[in-house]
């Protein structure tokens, strides 16, 4: 199965303070400042970074480096909210091919591997 590279634009930002400039408040909540700190990490280690589409599912990652492909979700939480954990695992565990998927989080707890699906912390990235 396919996944195709999405030409939505997303903005991320090397500081945060332009954002906060831009947009007054915490408006994009805690789970976009981890969002923006993965794809700078991502960037860092050298990833070509793009957002993956699958029918109505995205995946907030793909990431590309040479012969490899890494498809990463982030969320803030997942623990006690299953309804987040279902939406976060739904377009990785839709994507049929050998590359690594994982779901990044700051939960106290590492979860299970789900059908090939990892969980990270970020510091593991």
């Amino acid at each position: 199965m396919l996944i195709a590279i999405a030409l939505r634009v997303r903005n991320f930002y090397l500081d945060i303070a332009y954002y906060n400039y831009l947009y007054r408040g915490f408006s994009y909540g805690l789970g976009g400042l981890l969002e923006n700190a993965v794809y700078l990490e991502l960037r860092r280690q050298g990833w070509q970074v793009y957002v993956g589409v699958q029918g109505q599912l995205e995946v907030d990652f793909v990431a590309l480096r040479k012969d490899q492909k890494l498809y990463i979700q982030v969320s803030w939480q997942m623990a006690g909210d299953e309804q987040t954990a279902m939406r976060e695992y739904a377009p990785l565990l839709n994507i049929k091919d050998q590359f690594r998927k994982v779901i990044i989080t700051l939960d106290d707890v590492r979860f299970p591997n789900n059908n090939g699906v990892e969980h990270l912390f970020p510091w593991e990235l």
